[in-house]
């Protein structure tokens, strides 16, 4: 029910999830140490099922899931630094169960999902300026797409 990203150097995050309520928390995991700390900084909304691409700078997004309802909503996170902006653009769709992935410069997609009904729709989104550079589209699959997921080159 939680999302990734990753610094690109061996650290990463988890944002989100749900435990009998939805989770804002946001832990760093060292892959090298094998430590993992509690972040200050929360993501803007407590979700789950939320999703996460990676910029390969230290920073990433985590996007959509389910708050009270489907969320649109997008958290910039600085993993080395330990800050979150939600000033950015939201994905155009409001989506829980989305899958994620990244170029490892800059920009990532969102995909799949559902919100009442199984759908694959897609958004390309610019991490770096916080924008969405592609609007969600019907991409025609003949699959329903629930809780895909996905892999980035970092």
């Amino acid at each position: 029910y939680l999302a990734g990203i990753s610094a690109g150097d061996g650290e990463g995050c988890f944002g989100g999830g749900y435990s009998g309520g939805n989770y804002s928390q946001v832990d760093t995991y060292n892959v090298a140490t094998a430590t993992t700390s509690t972040n200050s900084t929360s993501l803007s909304e407590a979700r789950r099922y939320l999703s996460g691409i990676s910029a390969g700078d230290g920073t990433g997004v985590f996007a959509g899931g389910k708050a009270s309802g489907f969320v649109t909503t997008t958290d910039h996170y600085d993993i080395d630094n330990d800050t979150n902006d939600s000033s950015g653009d939201g994905i155009s769709f409001s989506f829980q169960a989305l899958g994620g992935i990244s170029d490892g410069d800059g920009f990532g997609v969102f995909a799949g999902g559902a919100n009442g009904s199984y759908n694959f729709l897609c958004c390309r989104y610019d991490i770096t300026n916080g924008t969405e550079t592609h609007d969600g589209d019907n991409l025609d699959s003949t699959m329903g797409a629930y809780g895909v997921t996905g892999i980035g080159v970092i």
